[in-house]
C-alpha cells in the first residue's frame, strides 16, 4: 500500500481472508498485491498500484450561517482549506460563555481548533466546497466531551449518524456515570439539544419519547446543549445504539 503516491509498504499478509482497512479522509491510497508461493518465493515488489482509492469527505457549504462540526483530527492543511475565501468562523468558549472568532488568514479559534465533538459557527458569502482530511476518531468505543455549566456547542464526533438516545448517551460526574435520562432527573443536564437547519433552530430528542422532531446527531453538524454543572458527556459508538 502507498499513501499519496509514496513508496509501497507491506500492509498485511493474508492467505485469502478479507482485509479491512480504515483510511484517513483526503488521502489517496495505492493498493497492490505481492504473491508468495508455498516454498516462500516472493513476487517482485510492485512498482504501480492495481487500484487507486481516495478516501475523503467533501463538504458543500451553502451561503449563509452554518453550525458545523469536524469529526476528524485535522492538520494545518485541512484547517486552511476550511477557512476559505469569504468565510468567517466563530467558536464557543463554554467555560466563559462567550464567542471566539477567527477570520480568513487568522485560522480557526485556537481554543477549539475544530476538535471532534465541538461545534463551530461559520458564515459563507458564497457556496464553498471543501475536502476534509484528517484522522477519524475510533468508531468502536465511546467518545467523551467535556461540558461546562451553561450552554455548550457540541457536535457529532463520528462520521456517521448517531441516534440521540436518553438511555444510551451517558453523563459522567466524578466516578459516577449515568444515562442522560437520569442525569436530567438529577438536575445535571438537559436531555435534549438544539440544532440549526440553516434558517432556524430545531429540537433534537429521543425518537421513542417524541415524534415529529429530529432524533439524531448528523455528522459535520453542531448542536447546543445546556448543562447545569461541569461534567462529561459520553457518546456511544455508532454501532452500539440498539
Amino acid at each position: 500500500m502507498s499513501k499519496n503516491g509514496g513508496p509501497f509498504e507491506i500492509f498485511e499478509t493474508t492467505s485469502g481472508a478479507p482485509l479491512w482497512f480504515q483510511g484517513q479522509p483526503g488521502v489517496t491510497y495505492g493498493l497492490a498485491t505481492q504473491g508468495i508461493d508455498l516454498l516462500g518465493n516472493t513476487e517482485a515488489a510492485p512498482s504501480q498500484p492495481d487500484v487507486v482509492v481516495t478516501i475523503g469527505q467533501t463538504l458543500l457549504f451553502e451561503p449563509g450561517l452554518q453550525l458545523v462540526g469536524i469529526p476528524v483530527l485535522t492538520g494545518e492543511d485541512s484547517r486552511d482549506r476550511l477557512v476559505v475565501s469569504g468565510s468567517t468562523w466563530s467558536g464557543w468558549d463554554a467555560s466563559e460563555q462567550k464567542y471566539l472568532s477567527g477570520k480568513l488568514g487568522a485560522g480557526l479559534p485556537a481554543e477549539l481548533d475544530g476538535r471532534p465533538g465541538y461545534g463551530l459557527w461559520a458564515r459563507f458569502e458564497n457556496r464553498a466546497k471543501v475536502m476534509i482530511t484528517g484522522q477519524p476518531v475510533p468508531h468502536d468505543r465511546p467518545y467523551a466531551i467535556d461540558l461546562h455549566a451553561g450552554w455548550n456547542l457540541i457536535s457529532n464526533p463520528f462520521t456517521s449518524v448517531m441516534p440521540w438516545s436518553v438511555d444510551k448517551v451517558k453523563v459522567r460526574v466524578g466516578g459516577q456515570e449515568v444515562a442522560v435520562r437520569e442525569a436530567q432527573e438529577l438536575g445535571w443536564v438537559e436531555d435534549f439539544l438544539w440544532g440549526w437547519n440553516g434558517e432556524t433552530y430545531e429540537m433534537v430528542y429521543d425518537s421513542r419519547a417524541a415524534s415529529g422532531i429530529a432524533s439524531s446527531l448528523e455528522p459535520f453538524r453542531g448542536y447546543w446543549m445546556e448543562a447545569h454543572r461541569d461534567l462529561t458527556l459520553v457518546l456511544p459508538p455508532p454501532g452500539n445504539q440498539d
